[in-house]
């Protein structure tokens, strides 16, 4: 029901931006649907939604997983030309299959809370670089996904443009689950092609590893169709490549700005 009622919400909100879109002259940018977050900030005063669904799949030793996201939210504001703050709020269901499907666990992840801090525009091969910095706050959750820990993510977001239509993006980043001591460590890779003024395409690996897991290797790839300056769709679906990571997942979400 939760998640019905998003759906429509959403399905409301989005013909009203749509019909409010031409005042704006500013691309919007978003985090998603990729892992390598972008560099750039929200537009200073301007609220922004990131929103998706996704489905992980993953078989290890006989047992059959499925997690889903439904939805993962970022709310996102501007406060000044370089600095954003930012939430993301996950609605997760966990289910395993012995031999019937059957839910393990569900409800609000810990809620995340942060901001993006742009260091410095692209000049020449120095890249476009911002600090992203933010906490997962434990009792901020459902029970299934309680903990007794704060949870600190910090990364760097970079990008570099390769030609009028080709961006490479980049993070570096370390983190915390809430319910681990450990640090687990942040690569990716993705670069993006801009097939037209509204339709974009990546393709992406990014690897998380620490020193008590074995290193989690995954590839994905999708489209972002620019709908108008505020409001976006995507879809993109991925492979795990070492036996720690999900056999598959895939996602689709809208993204908008609201206007002015």
């Amino acid at each position: 029901m939760k998640s019905l009622c998003i759906l429509l919400l959403l399905m409301t909100l989005v013909p009203l931006i749509s019909q409010a879109q031409e005042e704006d002259q500013d691309e919007m940018e978003t985090d998603r649907p990729s892992l390598s977050f972008t560099p750039k900030t929200v537009v200073k005063n301007r609220f922004q939604l990131e929103a998706g669904f996704q489905k992980q799949y993953d078989k290890t030793n006989g047992q059959r997983m499925e997690e889903y996201l439904y939805p993962t939210v970022f709310l996102k504001y501007g406060l000044t030309k370089k600095l954003e703050l930012h939430v993301l709020i996950e609605d997760e269901g966990d289910y395993e299959y012995n031999p019937n499907k059957h839910k393990v666990a569900s409800g609000i992840e810990p809620v995340q809370v942060g901001f993006k801090y742009n260091l410095f525009e692209e000049k020449g091969a120095l890249p476009n670089t911002s600090i992203i910095a933010g906490a997962a706050f434990p009792k901020l959750a459902s029970p299934d996904f309680k903990s007794d820990y704060v949870a600190p993510a910090f990364r760097l977001a970079m990008q570099n443009s390769l030609s009028k239509k080709i961006q490479l993006q980049y993070n570096a980043g370390v983190e915390w689950e809430p319910d681990d001591v450990h640090a687990k460590y942040l690569l990716t890779l993705c670069p993006q092609l801009e097939l037209s003024n509204k339709l974009q395409v990546f393709a992406e690996i990014y690897s998380q590893f620490s020193s008590e897991e074995t290193p989690d290797y995954r590839s994905d790839a999708g489209l972002l169709y620019k709908v108008t300056r505020n409001l976006q769709f995507d879809i993109s679906g991925g492979l795990g490549i070492t036996k720690s990571a999900p056999d598959s997942f895939f996602e689709v979400g809208v993204s908008f700005r609201l206007p002015r």
